[in-house]
C-alpha cells in the first residue's frame, strides 16, 4: 500500500495561445485529478450533476502511477500498489468494471533480506520472533481510537498518547519488535520516530493491520492505472488536463475558476468547488484565501516521497530492506531508500525512497543508482527506468497545534464559501479510505 494525491498548481503567466477565454458552467468544479478528485467526479456524475475536473498533469491518477516496461509490455505499479477491501472501494471497482483479486502480503515472495545501503553490506538482522505479539499489542492501542479510521475527528482534549513522538510511544508500550513492519508500511514520513503517533496510526491503522491477515485488494490486470483510464473515458471532455489555475474566486453565490490549458484560457462558473489537492500555500497562490484558511494551511509541514523502478543485470528475487545497524530499530536516517523489491518483470525492481524535505529527482535518482550498485549482490550496471516525485507528501502539523484543535478548525472549513475539501491532508494516504471519506463528505453535500 503506497499511499494515494500530490499536485502542484501554479499561477499561469502570460496570455493563452488562443488569446480568448471560453466560459462554461457546471454544478461542481473539482481541482485535482488524483484519487479523491476523480472519485468525486464519478460520484457526482452518477448523481446527475455536471462536473469539470481541472488537473495540472497530462494524465489523471495522482499517486497512482504505472510504468509499462517497453520490453515486455508488462505494467509495474509504483506508489499505489494495493487497496483496502472496504465496501466503498468494492463498489467503486464495480462501477468502473474493474476486476480485482485478493492478495495476502508476503504470500507470493521470498523472505525479505536486510542490507545497509550506506555500506552495501548485508546486515546481520532477522525479525524478532515477538513481532506478531508486538503487532497484537499495537492493534490493542489502535482499538482505543476507532475514529481515526474515518478521519481526524479527534476528541477534546486530544489523548496524550496520540501526541507523543512515535519513538516514545513505542518505548512506553514496548512495541519495538513491530517497529520495522510499521515503518516499512507507513512510508513517506522522513524522520519516522519523531512523528506524532497519531500520524503513524493514520497510515498503519486497524484496516491495514486486518488486511495483512485477510488480504488486500489488487487490480487483476496488474495495472492500477486502469482505474483512471476507465474514469477518464467516463469523464471525457469534462477532464481538463495540463491546466494551470490562474484564479479562484468564491462567494456564497458560487465559485469561479479560471485556468490556462492546451486550448487556451477557460473560465468555469460553478455552484460548488471541491478542492482535492494538498492545501499548501504554494499550491494555492491563485486562490482568494481567507485569513483563516491562510493561517491553517500555513501550519502544514510535509515530506517528500519518490517511487520508481530500476533496471539491473543481476537477479533480485526478494525484497531488500534498508537496515542501519547503528540506528534505533535499524531505521536509517532520511531514510533514503526504504526497500528495493522484485517487480515481477525480469531485470526490473521497484524502489521506494523518502526524505524529510524535497530534493530534486535527478539527485534522488543518482543516489538510488549509487546505493543499489554498491550492494554486495553482483547486480551489475544499474539504471533508472522511471522515478516519480510525490511532493508535498504527508502533510502534518506540530503536536501543540493538534492539541489546540487544529483538525476541528480544519474540518470547520467544509462548506465555507461553497468550498469542500478532500484528500490525504484531511484523512490519510490510502486510496480506499479516501474514497470512503469522500463519499461520506459528498453524501452530506449533494441534495
Amino acid at each position: 500500500m503506497r499511499f494515494s494525491t500530490a499536485l502542484i498548481l501554479s499561477v499561469a503567466v502570460g496570455a493563452s495561445q488562443a488569446g480568448r477565454t471560453t466560459t462554461i458552467e457546471r454544478d461542481y468544479v473539482i481541482i485535482g485529478g488524483g484519487s479523491t478528485g476523480v472519485y468525486s467526479a464519478i460520484y457526482l456524475k452518477d448523481k446527475g450533476k455536471s462536473v469539470a475536473v481541472v488537473e495540472a498533469k497530462d494524465i489523471l491518477g495522482g499517486h497512482t502511477e504505472t510504468y509499462v516496461d517497453p520490453v515486455t509490455s508488462r505494467p509495474i505499479n509504483l506508489a499505489v500498489v494495493v487497496f483496502q477491501a472496504n465496501q466503498v472501494a468494492k463498489d467503486y471497482f464495480a462501477r468502473l468494471n474493474i476486476s480485482t483479486i485478493t492478495q495476502v502480503p508476503g504470500s507470493s515472495q521470498n523472505p525479505t533480506q536486510y542490507y545497509n545501503y550506506a555500506t552495501g553490506e548485508k546486515a546481520s538482522y532477522s525479525p524478532s520472533p515477538d513481532t506478531g505479539t508486538a503487532l497484537q499489542a499495537y492493534a490493542a492501542q489502535l482499538a482505543k481510537y476507532p475514529y481515526l479510521e474515518t478521519g481526524f475527528n479527534l476528541p477534546s482534549p486530544v489523548p496524550e498518547d496520540l501526541l507523543l513522538k512515535f519513538g516514545d510511544f513505542v518505548d512506553k508500550y514496548q512495541l519495538g519488535p513491530a517497529v520495522r513492519t510499521i515503518w516499512n508500511v507507513a512510508q513517506g514520513f522522513g524522520n519516522f520516530l519523531e512523528q506524532p503517533t497519531v500520524y503513524v496510526f493514520k497510515l498503519f491503522g486497524l484496516g491495514v493491520l486486518q488486511s495483512f491477515t485477510n488480504g488486500f485488494t489488487v487490480v487483476a490486470s496488474g495495472d492500477n492505472h486502469e482505474i483512471y483510464d476507465k474514469a477518464a473515458t467516463i469523464l471525457g471532455s469534462d477532464a481538463f488536463l495540463s491546466s494551470r489555475i490562474t484564479s479562484v474566486t468564491r462567494s456564497k453565490k458560487g465559485v469561479e475558476v479560471k485556468f490556462c490549458g492546451p486550448n487556451g484560457d477557460t473560465k468555469i462558473k460553478a455552484s460548488k468547488l471541491i478542492l482535492a489537492i494538498p492545501p499548501k500555500l504554494e499550491n494555492l497562490r491563485a486562490f482568494d484565501l481567507s485569513n483563516n484558511e491562510r493561517q491553517l494551511f500555513g501550519k502544514f509541514n510535509n515530506s517528500a516521497y519518490y517511487a520508481g523502478a530500476v533496471r539491473h543485470n543481476g537477479s533480485i528475487s526478494f525484497p531488500i530492506e534498508n537496515y542501519d545497524p547503528a540506528a534505533p530499530f535499524g531505521i536509517p536516517d532520511g531514510p533514503g531508500i526504504y526497500t528495493v523489491s522484485p517487480s515481477g518483470v525480469p531485470n526490473l525492481a521497484n524502489v521506494w525512497y523518502g526524505l524529510p524535505s524535497f530534493v530534486p529527482p535527478e539527485a534522488v535518482g543518482a543516489d538510488i543508482i549509487q546505493r543499489i550498485e554498491g550492494l554486495s549482490l553482483n547486480l551489475g550496471e544499474v539504471s533508472l527506468a522511471v522515478l516519480k516525485t510525490h511532493y508535498p507528501f504527508e502533510l502534518t502539523v506540530k503536536p501543540d497545534d493538534i492539541a489546540n484543535g487544529f483538525y476541528t478548525q480544519l474540518y470547520n472549513l467544509q462548506g465555507t464559501a461553497n468550498t469542500y475539501y478532500t484528500g490525504a491532508a484531511f484523512h490519510t494516504h490510502d486510496s480506499a479510505q479516501l474514497w470512503q471519506f469522500t463519499k461520506t463528505l459528498l453524501d452530506g453535500v449533494v441534495v
